[in-house]
Protein backbone atom coordinates (compact mmCIF):
# COMPACT_ATOMS: atom_id res chain seq x y z
CA UNK A 1 0.00 0.00 0.00
CA UNK A 2 2.96 2.28 0.81
CA UNK A 3 4.35 1.82 -2.56
CA UNK A 4 1.12 2.69 -4.09
CA UNK A 5 1.00 6.18 -2.53
CA UNK A 6 4.41 6.65 -3.32
CA UNK A 7 4.19 5.89 -7.30
CA UNK A 8 0.58 8.00 -7.18
CA UNK A 9 2.87 10.77 -5.65
CA UNK A 10 5.44 10.17 -8.12
CA UNK A 11 3.14 10.49 -10.82
CA UNK A 12 1.64 13.17 -9.78
CA UNK A 13 4.73 15.52 -9.43
CA UNK A 14 5.49 14.22 -13.07
CA UNK A 15 2.38 15.34 -14.25
CA UNK A 16 2.93 18.76 -12.10
CA UNK A 17 6.68 19.31 -14.12
CA UNK A 18 5.22 18.26 -17.19
CA UNK A 19 2.35 20.85 -16.86
CA UNK A 20 4.64 23.11 -16.06
CA UNK A 21 6.96 23.10 -18.28
CA UNK A 22 3.65 23.48 -21.13
CA UNK A 23 3.23 26.41 -19.59
CA UNK A 24 6.60 27.59 -19.66
CA UNK A 25 6.98 26.90 -22.93
CA UNK A 26 3.47 28.78 -23.82
CA UNK A 27 4.58 31.86 -22.15
CA UNK A 28 8.06 32.09 -23.56
CA UNK A 29 6.62 31.70 -27.20
CA UNK A 30 3.46 34.19 -26.65
CA UNK A 31 6.47 36.73 -25.63
CA UNK A 32 8.92 36.18 -28.82
CA UNK A 33 5.22 36.03 -30.89
CA UNK A 34 4.81 39.44 -29.22
CA UNK A 35 8.22 40.96 -29.83
CA UNK A 36 8.46 39.69 -33.49
CA UNK A 37 4.63 40.11 -34.15
CA UNK A 38 2.30 42.93 -33.69
CA UNK A 39 -0.79 41.54 -34.93
CA UNK A 40 -1.26 38.19 -35.51
CA UNK A 41 -4.11 39.15 -38.17
CA UNK A 42 -6.14 41.99 -39.44
CA UNK A 43 -9.10 43.13 -37.35
CA UNK A 44 -12.23 41.09 -37.20
CA UNK A 45 -15.70 42.20 -36.16
CA UNK A 46 -18.11 40.18 -35.27
CA UNK A 47 -22.04 41.49 -36.65
CA UNK A 48 -24.18 40.94 -33.86
CA UNK A 49 -27.66 41.20 -33.55
CA UNK A 50 -27.93 42.66 -29.37
CA UNK A 51 -30.34 41.96 -26.76
CA UNK A 52 -31.25 45.23 -24.75
CA UNK A 53 -29.38 43.99 -21.84
CA UNK A 54 -26.45 43.00 -24.28
CA UNK A 55 -26.90 47.21 -25.26
CA UNK A 56 -26.74 47.87 -21.68
CA UNK A 57 -23.41 45.90 -20.82
CA UNK A 58 -21.83 47.87 -24.24
CA UNK A 59 -22.93 50.95 -22.97
CA UNK A 60 -21.43 50.81 -19.65
CA UNK A 61 -18.25 49.29 -20.59
CA UNK A 62 -17.65 52.57 -22.51
CA UNK A 63 -18.62 55.06 -19.58
CA UNK A 64 -16.67 52.82 -17.19
CA UNK A 65 -13.33 52.91 -18.83
CA UNK A 66 -10.71 55.87 -17.75
CA UNK A 67 -7.56 56.75 -19.33
CA UNK A 68 -6.04 53.53 -21.05
CA UNK A 69 -7.71 51.01 -19.52
CA UNK A 70 -9.86 48.30 -20.90
CA UNK A 71 -12.60 47.82 -18.76
CA UNK A 72 -15.60 44.31 -19.70
CA UNK A 73 -19.14 44.17 -18.57
CA UNK A 74 -21.91 41.50 -18.40
CA UNK A 75 -25.49 42.06 -17.59
CA UNK A 76 -27.38 39.21 -16.23
CA UNK A 77 -30.97 39.43 -16.22
CA UNK A 78 -32.64 37.02 -13.19
CA UNK A 79 -36.17 36.79 -12.43
CA UNK A 80 -35.93 39.13 -9.54
CA UNK A 81 -32.47 41.35 -10.09
CA UNK A 82 -30.10 42.62 -12.78
CA UNK A 83 -26.49 41.43 -12.06
CA UNK A 84 -23.97 43.37 -13.50
CA UNK A 85 -20.23 41.98 -13.63
CA UNK A 86 -17.57 44.15 -13.87
CA UNK A 87 -13.72 43.95 -14.87
CA UNK A 88 -10.73 45.90 -15.87
CA UNK A 89 -6.85 44.92 -16.62
CA UNK A 90 -5.71 46.50 -13.28
CA UNK A 91 -6.48 47.18 -9.54
CA UNK A 92 -10.13 49.17 -8.47
CA UNK A 93 -9.65 52.40 -7.57
CA UNK A 94 -11.56 54.29 -5.04
CA UNK A 95 -12.53 56.98 -7.15
CA UNK A 96 -13.49 54.08 -9.74
CA UNK A 97 -15.74 52.39 -6.76
CA UNK A 98 -17.02 55.65 -6.25
CA UNK A 99 -17.83 56.68 -9.67
CA UNK A 100 -19.79 53.18 -10.06
CA UNK A 101 -21.38 53.89 -6.86
CA UNK A 102 -23.07 56.69 -8.44
CA UNK A 103 -24.01 55.11 -11.81
CA UNK A 104 -25.74 52.11 -9.76
CA UNK A 105 -27.50 55.01 -7.30
CA UNK A 106 -28.89 57.13 -10.06
CA UNK A 107 -30.36 54.43 -12.03
CA UNK A 108 -32.36 53.17 -9.23
CA UNK A 109 -33.64 56.77 -8.18
CA UNK A 110 -34.29 56.74 -12.12
CA UNK A 111 -36.09 53.25 -12.00
CA UNK A 112 -38.53 54.46 -8.98
CA UNK A 113 -39.70 57.60 -10.63
CA UNK A 114 -40.12 55.32 -14.30
CA UNK A 115 -42.04 55.62 -16.75
CA UNK A 116 -40.26 58.80 -17.44
CA UNK A 117 -40.17 61.75 -20.36
CA UNK A 118 -37.46 63.72 -21.86
CA UNK A 119 -38.09 65.50 -18.40
CA UNK A 120 -35.38 63.25 -17.01
CA UNK A 121 -33.00 65.35 -18.09
CA UNK A 122 -34.03 68.37 -16.29
CA UNK A 123 -33.26 66.60 -13.28
CA UNK A 124 -29.88 67.71 -10.72
CA UNK A 125 -29.26 64.17 -10.34
CA UNK A 126 -28.79 63.46 -14.12
CA UNK A 127 -26.83 66.64 -14.85
CA UNK A 128 -24.44 65.60 -11.76
CA UNK A 129 -24.19 61.73 -13.32
CA UNK A 130 -23.39 63.68 -16.60
CA UNK A 131 -20.97 65.52 -15.26
CA UNK A 132 -19.10 62.70 -13.02
CA UNK A 133 -18.89 60.93 -16.50
CA UNK A 134 -17.14 63.47 -17.88
CA UNK A 135 -14.70 63.61 -15.53
CA UNK A 136 -14.35 60.15 -14.82
CA UNK A 137 -13.56 59.30 -18.94
CA UNK A 138 -11.86 63.00 -19.19
CA UNK A 139 -8.23 61.24 -20.07
CA UNK A 140 -9.45 58.53 -22.46
CA UNK A 141 -11.96 61.05 -23.99
CA UNK A 142 -8.72 63.25 -24.70
CA UNK A 143 -6.89 60.34 -26.04
CA UNK A 144 -9.98 59.99 -29.51
CA UNK A 145 -10.44 63.62 -29.13
CA UNK A 146 -6.63 64.22 -29.72
CA UNK A 147 -7.07 62.20 -33.33
CA UNK A 148 -10.23 64.00 -34.35
CA UNK A 149 -8.23 67.28 -33.41
CA UNK A 150 -5.13 65.67 -36.27
CA UNK A 151 -7.51 64.78 -38.58
CA UNK A 152 -8.66 68.45 -38.46
CA UNK A 153 -5.08 69.74 -38.75
CA UNK A 154 -4.14 67.99 -41.10
CA UNK A 155 -7.39 68.33 -43.45
CA UNK A 156 -8.17 71.97 -43.38
CA UNK A 157 -8.47 72.27 -47.14
CA UNK A 158 -10.82 69.39 -47.66
CA UNK A 159 -14.53 69.94 -47.90
CA UNK A 160 -15.48 67.56 -45.45
CA UNK A 161 -13.41 69.40 -42.61
CA UNK A 162 -14.93 72.45 -43.80
CA UNK A 163 -18.32 71.18 -43.51
CA UNK A 164 -17.43 69.99 -39.61
CA UNK A 165 -16.11 73.37 -38.68
CA UNK A 166 -18.98 75.50 -40.15
CA UNK A 167 -21.83 73.17 -38.77
CA UNK A 168 -19.82 73.59 -34.88
CA UNK A 169 -19.60 77.38 -35.75
CA UNK A 170 -23.66 77.52 -36.36
CA UNK A 171 -23.65 75.44 -32.56
CA UNK A 172 -21.43 78.01 -31.01
CA UNK A 173 -18.50 75.76 -31.11
CA UNK A 174 -14.90 77.96 -32.50
CA UNK A 175 -11.65 76.05 -33.54
CA UNK A 176 -10.55 77.27 -30.37
CA UNK A 177 -13.28 75.10 -28.13
CA UNK A 178 -12.36 72.27 -30.47
CA UNK A 179 -8.63 72.55 -29.27
CA UNK A 180 -9.48 73.32 -25.61
CA UNK A 181 -8.58 70.24 -23.39
CA UNK A 182 -11.67 72.13 -21.02
CA UNK A 183 -14.37 71.79 -23.22
CA UNK A 184 -14.06 67.81 -23.74
CA UNK A 185 -17.61 67.12 -22.39
CA UNK A 186 -19.09 70.16 -25.04
CA UNK A 187 -17.39 68.14 -27.86
CA UNK A 188 -18.44 64.72 -26.62
CA UNK A 189 -21.38 66.24 -27.37
CA UNK A 190 -21.36 67.96 -30.63
CA UNK A 191 -19.90 65.09 -31.86
CA UNK A 192 -22.78 62.52 -31.19
CA UNK A 193 -24.95 65.27 -32.56
CA UNK A 194 -23.09 65.88 -35.55
CA UNK A 195 -22.48 62.06 -36.12
CA UNK A 196 -26.32 61.63 -36.46
CA UNK A 197 -26.21 64.29 -39.28
CA UNK A 198 -23.19 62.61 -41.43
CA UNK A 199 -22.71 58.85 -40.77
CA UNK A 200 -24.17 58.35 -44.06
CA UNK A 201 -22.31 61.30 -46.10
CA UNK A 202 -19.69 59.03 -48.49
CA UNK A 203 -17.51 62.07 -49.02
CA UNK A 204 -16.49 61.63 -45.35
CA UNK A 205 -13.22 59.21 -44.88
CA UNK A 206 -14.86 56.05 -42.70
CA UNK A 207 -11.72 57.04 -40.25
CA UNK A 208 -12.97 60.25 -39.51
CA UNK A 209 -16.56 59.60 -39.29
CA UNK A 210 -15.22 56.85 -36.51
CA UNK A 211 -13.48 59.52 -34.85
CA UNK A 212 -16.35 61.61 -34.78
CA UNK A 213 -18.16 58.77 -33.17
CA UNK A 214 -16.17 57.55 -30.84
CA UNK A 215 -15.55 61.07 -29.51
CA UNK A 216 -19.01 61.33 -29.34
CA UNK A 217 -19.67 58.00 -27.81
CA UNK A 218 -19.62 59.23 -24.03
CA UNK A 219 -22.75 61.71 -24.35
CA UNK A 220 -24.28 58.86 -26.63
CA UNK A 221 -24.04 55.63 -24.33
CA UNK A 222 -24.93 57.61 -21.20
CA UNK A 223 -28.00 58.99 -22.18
CA UNK A 224 -28.80 54.90 -23.88
CA UNK A 225 -28.49 53.94 -20.27
CA UNK A 226 -30.52 56.57 -18.82
CA UNK A 227 -33.13 56.05 -21.51
CA UNK A 228 -32.92 52.04 -20.75
CA UNK A 229 -33.91 52.95 -17.00
CA UNK A 230 -36.58 55.20 -18.18
CA UNK A 231 -38.58 52.29 -19.28
CA UNK A 232 -41.45 50.89 -17.53
CA UNK A 233 -40.94 47.18 -18.37
CA UNK A 234 -37.29 47.88 -16.67
CA UNK A 235 -38.55 49.24 -13.80
CA UNK A 236 -38.46 46.10 -12.13
CA UNK A 237 -34.43 45.33 -12.97
CA UNK A 238 -33.44 48.03 -12.52
CA UNK A 239 -34.47 48.96 -9.19
CA UNK A 240 -32.79 46.18 -7.88
CA UNK A 241 -29.25 46.47 -9.59
CA UNK A 242 -26.72 44.55 -8.16
CA UNK A 243 -22.74 45.35 -9.37
CA UNK A 244 -19.86 42.93 -8.82
CA UNK A 245 -16.28 44.37 -9.43
CA UNK A 246 -13.94 41.40 -10.11
CA UNK A 247 -10.61 41.65 -8.79
CA UNK A 248 -7.56 41.74 -10.97
CA UNK A 249 -6.07 37.72 -11.49
CA UNK A 250 -1.88 38.71 -11.60
CA UNK A 251 1.04 36.13 -11.47
CA UNK A 252 4.34 35.70 -12.83
CA UNK A 253 5.38 33.19 -14.51
CA UNK A 254 9.14 31.88 -15.62
CA UNK A 255 9.91 32.00 -19.37
CA UNK A 256 13.09 30.62 -21.55
CA UNK A 257 15.16 33.24 -22.84
CA UNK A 258 14.44 34.71 -26.28
CA UNK A 259 17.30 33.02 -28.02
CA UNK A 260 16.26 29.74 -26.61
CA UNK A 261 12.59 30.24 -28.13
CA UNK A 262 14.16 31.25 -31.64
CA UNK A 263 16.79 28.49 -32.05
CA UNK A 264 14.01 25.90 -32.21
CA UNK A 265 13.12 27.41 -35.65
CA UNK A 266 16.07 28.27 -37.14
CA UNK A 267 19.77 26.95 -37.75
CA UNK A 268 22.80 28.00 -35.08
CA UNK A 269 24.45 29.92 -38.08
CA UNK A 270 21.14 31.82 -39.13
CA UNK A 271 20.40 33.11 -35.12
CA UNK A 272 23.15 36.11 -35.48
CA UNK A 273 21.69 37.57 -38.51
CA UNK A 274 18.19 37.22 -37.70
CA UNK A 275 18.93 39.07 -34.04
CA UNK A 276 20.58 41.72 -36.29
CA UNK A 277 17.62 42.37 -38.29
CA UNK A 278 15.12 42.48 -35.84
CA UNK A 279 17.28 44.96 -33.87
CA UNK A 280 17.47 46.91 -37.14
CA UNK A 281 13.89 47.72 -36.86
CA UNK A 282 12.54 50.08 -34.71
CA UNK A 283 9.44 48.70 -33.47
CA UNK A 284 10.91 45.12 -32.96
CA UNK A 285 13.74 46.52 -30.89
CA UNK A 286 11.65 48.26 -29.01
CA UNK A 287 9.43 45.39 -28.06
CA UNK A 288 12.65 43.68 -27.00
CA UNK A 289 13.37 46.08 -24.66
CA UNK A 290 10.05 46.09 -23.45
CA UNK A 291 9.32 42.33 -23.13
CA UNK A 292 12.75 41.46 -21.67
CA UNK A 293 14.37 44.48 -20.48
CA UNK A 294 17.20 44.87 -22.64
CA UNK A 295 18.97 43.75 -25.76
CA UNK A 296 22.14 42.34 -24.86
CA UNK A 297 22.63 39.09 -22.55
CA UNK A 298 18.87 39.25 -21.67
CA UNK A 299 18.12 37.80 -24.78
CA UNK A 300 20.18 35.24 -23.81
CA UNK A 301 18.83 34.58 -20.22
CA UNK A 302 15.76 33.30 -18.83
CA UNK A 303 13.60 35.66 -17.04
CA UNK A 304 10.51 36.42 -15.81
CA UNK A 305 7.10 37.87 -17.13
CA UNK A 306 4.46 39.57 -14.85
CA UNK A 307 0.58 38.28 -16.44
CA UNK A 308 -2.78 38.77 -15.84
CA UNK A 309 -5.51 37.93 -17.04
CA UNK A 310 -7.43 39.95 -19.23
CA UNK A 311 -10.86 41.76 -18.43
CA UNK A 312 -13.15 39.88 -20.58
CA UNK A 313 -11.82 36.01 -19.59
CA UNK A 314 -12.33 37.19 -16.09
CA UNK A 315 -15.67 37.71 -16.76
CA UNK A 316 -15.75 34.57 -18.32
CA UNK A 317 -14.37 32.61 -15.72
CA UNK A 318 -16.70 33.89 -13.27
CA UNK A 319 -19.58 32.94 -15.26
CA UNK A 320 -18.69 29.53 -15.93
CA UNK A 321 -17.99 29.33 -12.15
CA UNK A 322 -21.08 30.71 -11.04
CA UNK A 323 -23.84 29.28 -13.86
CA UNK A 324 -22.20 25.68 -14.66
CA UNK A 325 -25.59 24.24 -15.65
CA UNK A 326 -26.82 26.87 -18.20
CA UNK A 327 -26.57 26.55 -22.19
CA UNK A 328 -27.80 30.23 -22.90
CA UNK A 329 -26.13 32.42 -24.65
CA UNK A 330 -23.43 34.99 -22.24
CA UNK A 331 -22.29 38.37 -24.17
CA UNK A 332 -19.51 40.03 -22.40
CA UNK A 333 -19.09 43.94 -23.77
CA UNK A 334 -15.68 45.56 -23.67
CA UNK A 335 -14.37 49.15 -23.96
CA UNK A 336 -11.55 48.13 -26.60
CA UNK A 337 -11.50 45.11 -29.02
CA UNK A 338 -10.16 41.96 -27.73
CA UNK A 339 -6.53 40.53 -28.12
CA UNK A 340 -5.82 37.59 -30.81
CA UNK A 341 -5.47 35.19 -27.46
CA UNK A 342 -8.74 36.07 -26.04
CA UNK A 343 -10.69 35.87 -29.62
CA UNK A 344 -8.29 32.35 -29.60
CA UNK A 345 -9.75 30.84 -26.66
CA UNK A 346 -13.31 32.16 -26.48
CA UNK A 347 -13.42 30.07 -30.37
CA UNK A 348 -12.09 27.34 -28.37
CA UNK A 349 -14.51 27.23 -25.50
CA UNK A 350 -17.33 27.55 -27.93
CA UNK A 351 -16.18 24.61 -29.72
CA UNK A 352 -16.61 23.19 -26.48
CA UNK A 353 -20.24 23.95 -26.44
CA UNK A 354 -19.79 27.33 -24.25
CA UNK A 355 -21.77 29.87 -25.79
CA UNK A 356 -19.97 33.21 -24.93
CA UNK A 357 -19.80 36.10 -27.42
CA UNK A 358 -18.03 38.77 -27.76
CA UNK A 359 -17.62 41.56 -30.56
CA UNK A 360 -14.81 41.79 -32.59
CA UNK A 361 -11.24 42.01 -32.16
CA UNK A 362 -8.11 43.91 -32.51
CA UNK A 363 -5.73 40.49 -33.21
CA UNK A 364 -3.06 42.53 -31.24
CA UNK A 365 -0.32 39.70 -29.39
CA UNK A 366 0.12 40.53 -26.04
CA UNK A 367 3.08 38.90 -23.76
CA UNK A 368 1.69 39.70 -20.22
CA UNK A 369 -1.55 37.40 -21.44
CA UNK A 370 -2.46 35.19 -18.94
CA UNK A 371 -3.59 31.73 -19.43
CA UNK A 372 -7.40 31.11 -17.93
CA UNK A 373 -7.93 28.48 -15.57
CA UNK A 374 -11.23 26.76 -17.03
CA UNK A 375 -9.88 23.83 -20.29
CA UNK A 376 -5.52 25.31 -19.69
CA UNK A 377 -4.26 22.30 -20.19
CA UNK A 378 -6.43 21.50 -23.63
CA UNK A 379 -6.04 25.20 -24.84
CA UNK A 380 -2.18 25.00 -24.19
CA UNK A 381 -1.63 22.78 -27.36
CA UNK A 382 -4.23 24.04 -29.33
CA UNK A 383 -2.48 27.65 -28.74
CA UNK A 384 1.04 26.68 -29.34
CA UNK A 385 0.02 24.88 -32.60
CA UNK A 386 -1.19 28.74 -33.62
CA UNK A 387 1.93 30.68 -32.00
CA UNK A 388 4.58 28.30 -33.54
CA UNK A 389 3.23 29.09 -36.71
CA UNK A 390 3.37 32.98 -35.96
CA UNK A 391 6.87 32.55 -34.83
CA UNK A 392 7.85 30.42 -37.99
CA UNK A 393 5.92 32.55 -40.68
CA UNK A 394 6.93 35.84 -39.09
CA UNK A 395 11.24 34.60 -38.83
CA UNK A 396 11.12 33.60 -42.17
CA UNK A 397 9.43 37.09 -43.25
CA UNK A 398 11.99 38.53 -41.81
CA UNK A 399 15.12 36.48 -42.96
CA UNK A 400 13.51 37.35 -46.37
CA UNK A 401 14.16 40.87 -45.80
CA UNK A 402 17.49 40.71 -44.69
CA UNK A 403 18.22 38.87 -47.79
CA UNK A 404 16.42 41.24 -50.05
CA UNK A 405 18.48 44.21 -48.35
CA UNK A 406 21.20 42.54 -48.61
CA UNK A 407 21.20 41.97 -52.62
CA UNK A 408 18.70 45.49 -53.33
CA UNK A 409 20.04 48.72 -50.53
CA UNK A 410 17.04 50.45 -52.00
CA UNK A 411 14.38 48.35 -51.13
CA UNK A 412 11.86 48.52 -47.70
CA UNK A 413 -30.84 59.76 -35.57
CA UNK A 414 -32.16 60.80 -32.20
CA UNK A 415 -32.99 64.20 -31.01
CA UNK A 416 -30.16 65.25 -29.03
CA UNK A 417 -31.45 68.88 -27.69
CA UNK A 418 -32.20 66.99 -25.00
CA UNK A 419 -28.71 66.76 -23.88
CA UNK A 420 -27.63 70.11 -24.65
CA UNK A 421 -26.92 70.98 -21.16
CA UNK A 422 -23.44 69.12 -21.64
CA UNK A 423 -22.08 71.50 -23.73
CA UNK A 424 -21.93 74.07 -21.05
CA UNK A 425 -19.86 71.98 -19.40
CA UNK A 426 -16.02 72.54 -18.36
CA UNK A 427 -13.81 70.15 -16.88
CA UNK A 428 -11.30 71.95 -14.18
CA UNK A 429 -7.68 71.68 -13.96
CA UNK A 430 -7.45 68.48 -11.65
CA UNK A 431 -10.01 66.45 -13.71
CA UNK A 432 -8.22 66.86 -17.26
Amino acid sequence: MKNLKKTNKKGQAIRKDKQQMEENAFYSKTCVARSIKFAAEQPSKEDLQLLDSEKFSYFLATILARDREVVAVNVTITPIKCKVYIAKNGPWSQKDKDFIKKVEKTLIKISKDAPMSNQIYERDDIKELYLATMKHCSRKLGHRLNKLRTDITNGMSEMYIKSFLEYAQNEGISIDDIFDDKKRPSMSSFCNEYYQVTKNDPNAPEVFLRHIKKVGSYVSHLTEIIDCACKDKYKNLFSSIETNLLDSCEEIQPISSWKNIVMKYISDEKYEDFKNTCLEIREIKSRLEDIYGGIDKQLESNNFNHTYLHAELNILTKLMDIDKGSQGRKFIAVSKKCCYLCRLYIKFIQSKGHKFVISGSHNKLYHKWQLPIPFRKDFIPHASFYLNEIIENEINHLTSLRATSDSDPESENRDYKKIRFVRKMELSEEDL
